[in-house]
């Protein structure tokens, strides 16, 4: 249920204004300055629009010891979400995070051979589709554990 903020609704003359457009959100949004506005979601509150995401809470990458399919590559993973147009996904490897870090280490070495001028043709391909990756999936990193 959403609240109106209440407005001064007389003025010195007596005849009615209306509020301004941004008083009319909801009192606990409009004055705490919220996460939801400062990423962009108050303004698809303000103006009735909802968009819905795609998201995978429970994926696993070649990290997991029990990962199924032993030639895939961080870089195959990433190609997969890619290609299932995933909004967000959460790394959920057994009982290790080795996988968040393989990706963080594989972007940061790229990223250390594109400041020294080293990178082959192959891994400015690799390193253009990793940022792609990261402009476009929000990763969660997360951790199951199996007993």
């Amino acid at each position: 249920m959403t609240r109106r903020r209440k407005s001064n609704t007389s003025s010195k003359n007596g005849q009615a204004k209306s509020a301004p457009s941004g008083n009319t959100q909801s009192g606990d949004a409009q004055s705490s300055g919220s996460a939801a506005q400062a990423s962009g979601a108050g303004n698809q509150q303000r103006s009735g629009q909802r968009k819905w995401y795609r998201v995978d809470l429970h994926l696993h990458t070649p990290g997991s010891n029990d990962y199924e399919e032993r030639t895939v590559t961080y870089y195959d993973w990433m190609q997969k979400v890619l290609e299932k147009e995933l909004d967000i996904v959460a790394i959920t490897d057994h009982n290790t995070v080795a996988g968040i870090g393989a990706i963080q280490r594989e972007i940061e070495w790229l990223t250390r051979l594109e400041k020294d001028g080293r990178l082959t043709e192959e891994e400015t391909a690799r390193l253009k589709a990793w940022r792609e990756f990261s402009n476009k999936v929000l990763v969660l990193p997360g951790f199951e554990f199996t007993a």
